[in-house]
């Protein structure tokens, strides 16, 4: 056995120097977040395993799970979302709303890609107990200042999954479908839109000449995805009038596009333009617990390793 193999896949060590700048990150990000009246906090590596199933079923295949010597079958946790419910529940005193940020390892199951690791350093915030999406958009704001003072391009789209579900309606999809089709949706950065359109259709075979099997949708209903997902690109009330007119009648819908109206007048109240922050319909985000407003950020230029900043709403 090589010295290398005895790492285990999908794992790294990090030297000094790497050290150094995680540091940098990791104290730039806190003096930002605290800025926007975000508190640290910290939880447990280990979860009872009957708390971290609540990621959703794709999520769930990808937590590391086994029994502990007490007996008790545990996992550790996926992202540190679900461990902050588990906090709150646990803390029926907690004076709401609750801004809360956390740096902490997370652990995944997944297949490693070129900056995919199954062990990575994840920082949250979170706000607990806000009705209004004038908080989506103040962590909107707080994402691109931290990303400002990193010093590195980026880009922020959002969306909102109630107009997603709004694209289920449209295109006469049976709603036991919904969450397939937003997972397949979600790869549009990644695979691009041809495959994308496969995936929804018949299936494709990949560049490692795996079959990837279809959602088996109709070609009506396809066409009608493509087309919601033709609309972002342009100015945040130009895209969002476009969604306007093409889901008009669709109440959840409608109401999402009203949402993300309100988090545009708050992005522009705190000076994040169009440029920096942008809706993007096709932003589904791959965990089936989010109900509302819905983000993420990439690094201009490096936008093959996925989004360095995501998350959305959850109103349980």
């Amino acid at each position: 056995m090589s010295s290398r193999s005895l790492r285990l896949r999908g794992f790294k060590d990090y030297l000094p120097q790497e050290m150094f700048l995680r540091r940098h990150i990791v104290e730039t990000l806190q003096e930002v977040f605290e800025s926007y009246g975000f508190e640290p906090l910290a939880t447990p590596a280990l979860e009872r395993e009957t708390v971290l199933l609540g990621y959703g079923e794709e999520a769930s295949k990808q937590i590391y799970r086994f029994e502990d010597p007490d007996g008790v079958r545990v996992g550790l946790r996926y992202d540190l979302t679900v461990p902050l419910c588990r906090f709150v529940l646990s803390h029926p005193d907690l004076v709401l709303p609750f801004r809360r940020y956390q740096v902490q390892s997370v652990w995944r199951y997944d297949k490693p890609d070129p900056g995919r690791f199954r062990e990575f350093l994840q920082f949250d915030i979170d706000t607990v107990g806000a009705a209004s999406v004038a908080a989506d958009g103040e962590t909107i704001a707080a994402m691109a200042e931290a990303l400002r003072r990193l010093k590195v391009p980026f880009r922020i789209r959002f969306s909102n999954r109630k107009i997603l579900n709004g694209l289920i309606r449209y295109a006469g999809i049976a709603t036991e479908l919904a969450h397939s089709v937003f997972r397949v949706i979600d790869k549009l950065e990644r695979i691009g839109l041809e495959r994308v359109l496969k995936q929804l259709g018949e299936g494709y075979v990949d560049d490692s000449g795996a079959r990837i099997e279809g959602l088996q949708l109709e070609a009506a209903q396809i066409e009608k995805i493509e087309h919601f997902l033709s609309l972002g690109g342009g100015k945040r009330e130009k895209v969002l009038s476009a969604l306007a007119e093409l889901l008009n009648g669709i109440a959840e819908a409608e109401e999402g596009i009203e949402e993300l109206r309100e988090v545009s007048a708050v992005l522009s109240a705190l000076d994040v333009e169009g440029e920096e922050a942008a809706v993007d319909p096709t932003i589904a985000r791959g965990l089936d617990y989010y109900t509302g407003v819905v983000y993420e950020a990439q690094v201009v230029g490096g936008e093959r390793f996925g989004s360095v900043m995501g998350g959305g709403r959850y109103d349980g």
